[in-house]
């Protein structure tokens, strides 16, 4: 007796697709700088949030340094600065051009001012003005002002100042504010710390 066997396929015998699971990684995008790891955004510092969309505001900012890069060659009348006949110091010979100092205020307190650190400035050059301490804004959701003068021998002349917030919720942190109006610009090189 003679049995036929016959073998079909209907197919082939394939693995099913293996489909990874979506991780929380995959739905989320870090901002700000901000990267996942581990299922969480690793926030940069200053940023918070499940996604890093929030700006922390820090406990206090350090002023590093202070630029001057403009500011009128004369003075509100038309003279030169430095239009007087003694000289603040009789050593130095006048060239009719101020001698500038910086003072910062807000509401509540003087925080920053002294006497000369350039002497004859140029307003065609940018001045990197001295700090003898370190300036401090701790109080910085207030409206702060710079001013820059000019120090001579009956007292010093406002030349003009700005008004400025150190602080903004929505600004990145930069590194540098810029501080100007019309007659006077400076940038302001500042550190953000957080508690």
């Amino acid at each position: 007796m003679c049995v036929l066997l016959s073998l079909t396929s209907c197919g082939s015998e394939e693995a099913p697709e293996i489909i990874p699971e979506k991780t929380f990684c995959d739905f989320v995008e870090c901002l700000n700088g901000g990267v996942c790891i581990d299922n969480a955004c690793l926030c940069e510092k200053g940023y918070a949030g499940i996604d890093c969309a929030f700006q922390k505001k820090p406990k206090l900012i350090k002023l590093k340094s202070v630029i001057l890069h403009k500011f009128p060659d004369v003075d509100e009348t038309g003279n030169p600065w430095d239009d007087d006949i003694e000289e603040l110091f009789p050593a130095f010979q006048d060239e009719k051009l101020p001698e500038l100092y910086f003072s910062i205020s807000n509401p509540l307190e003087v925080l920053y001012k002294k006497t000369a650190n350039i002497f004859d400035a140029n307003p065609g050059n940018d001045y990197e003005m001295k700090m003898l301490d370190m300036i401090e804004f701790d109080q910085i959701d207030l409206e702060h002002k710079i001013g820059l003068l000019d120090f001579d021998k009956n007292g010093s002349q406002l030349i003009d100042q700005v008004s400025f917030y150190p602080y903004e919720d929505d600004n990145g942190f930069p590194d540098t504010l810029s501080v100007s109006n019309n007659l006077i610009d400076f940038s302001l090189v500042i550190e953000y710390i957080f508690e």
